[in-house]
């Protein structure tokens, strides 16, 4: 019997170290262990990124195509002096009130839709994976294809594009950072409502929805449709987390992902800086909050204190060498929409961790973690001192992480495939 034909379509770099890339990167690994199926990757994005999609996919034995952006030349408003620079921002921020999330970009990639059919076309796959709502938006015709489709959603989706808008705008203090601030926040029910509209359009022609935690698992969807939730298990780094002499709590997570503010990293950041930062130099003067992802330049100065480390963005070597070498990670998010990514990372390198019980959205199978409180940083300080001047508390909880973590990644396998197989039953026994 033939091998089920998957298609999966993916935007993303896997050069960089992202949340959304390390996703992308343990779907394909998880793709590359399911037995007796033939998959086609297809990824895209600016010519930059073809190498380092093509080495990785290959790497790991599976069929690759890419579809390149087109260049977009920047419109001129926004340039020039400073009237005409103020009054282009203020257009693009009135049109903003109508586009949603990453739309317009991909309204300048049309061809990517054109392209993408034609490999559609040319390979006859027996099910197409769409992984996530930028990736949707840049090819809408698959979606009225009589192929099985199954759409990946990585958190939830209304929720996140309505914090994004309520949450939007410069951080700074001067009368001009607080009036777009304010334009950004305000007057945002349409791109809302349209967003709605989209994703419960994606929702209902799609035979198969996959969410990364219960909770973004949609209600709302039409009878038949196949649904699995699956967390993001990374597979083992061969670079283990061990007891550090200095005693460094890490954050990481950019501000800014492409060119949105990623207000979840950005709310997380500022409680660390204003709330735990003092309560930290309380209790242990010589701990320091390490933070990857942003530099003393974008926040405000209040936020700056002496036992904090803006270290900027950062290439894979530095972030995995923080990530062995630090005392602890921590998770300071208050949503629990979307899996965290970067709290796989610290299971892949059985780095410990606070969290809070919204961070731990995407990790329901951990029983070991400490759990912080962002009502209560004061109680978070003097956790985080306890476990960071405890060397032998830490490798216990490294090593509990690490147990439950090899045997959450032999469930996610089996439930990958058990998807997979349902979804292509008609084809052929495997």
């Amino acid at each position: 019997m033939p091998k089920p034909k998957i298609l999966i379509f993916v935007i993303t770099d896997f050069s960089r170290l992202d949340g959304g890339v390390l996703w992308a990167s343990n779907l394909l690994e998880c793709m590359a262990r399911v037995p007796n199926m033939d998959f086609t990757i297809v990824t895209s994005g600016t010519e930059a990124v073809r190498r380092p999609n093509e080495e990785f996919t290959k790497a790991l034995g599976l069929r690759h195509s890419f579809v390149p952006f087109h260049q977009v030349v920047p419109p001129e408003s926004g340039r020039g002096s400073e009237p005409h620079g103020m009054i282009g921002r203020a257009l693009d921020i009135m049109l903003d009130k109508y586009y949603f999330i990453f739309e317009r970009d991909a309204r300048r990639q049309r061809h990517v839709d054109f392209e993408v059919m034609d490999i559609v076309n040319r390979i006859k796959p027996d099910l197409i994976v769409v992984n996530g709502r930028n990736a949707a938006l840049h090819v809408p015709s698959i979606f009225s294809l009589s192929v099985p489709r199954c759409f990946i959603t990585l958190d939830n989706e209304i929720d996140f594009h309505r914090l994004y808008r309520a949450q939007a705008g410069p951080l700074g203090v001067t009368s001009k950072e607080a009036l777009e601030r304010w334009m950004c926040r305000h007057g945002n029910w349409l791109a809302n409502w349209r967003f709605r509209r989209f994703i419960y359009s994606i929702y209902n022609r799609c035979d198969g929805i996959i969410a990364l935690t219960r909770g973004d698992l949609p209600l709302q969807l039409r009878n038949g449709t196949r649904r699995a939730v699956i967390p993001p298990i990374l597979k083992r780094s061969d670079r283990r987390w061990s007891c550090g002499q200095e005693r460094r709590l890490l954050f990481v997570g950019n501000v800014h992902v492409l060119k949105v503010m990623h207000v979840p990293n950005r709310l997380a950041i500022e409680w660390l800086c204003t709330r735990l930062s003092p309560e930290l130099l309380k209790r242990d003067s010589g701990s320091r909050i390490d933070i990857i992802g942003a530099t003393a330049e974008d926040v405000p100065v209040g936020w700056r204190h002496k036992n904090i480390d803006f270290l900027g963005r950062a290439d894979k070597e530095t972030v995995r060498h923080r990530m062995t070498t630090d005392s602890m990670f921590i998770a300071p998010i208050s949503n629990n929409h979307g899996a965290k990514l970067k709290l796989a990372e610290c299971l892949s390198h059985g780095m410990p961790f606070l969290a809070t019980d919204a961070a731990m959205s995407g990790l329901p199978f951990l029983s070991c973690i400490p759990i912080i409180d962002l009502k209560q940083p004061e109680a978070a300080a003097q956790l985080a001192v306890e476990y960071m001047n405890n060397e032998s508390k830490l490798t216990k909880l490294s090593e509990s992480i690490h147990e439950q973590a090899e045997e959450a990644r032999v469930a996610q396998d089996v439930t990958w495939r058990n998807f997979l197989m349902e979804a292509t039953a008609g084809v052929g026994k495997l």
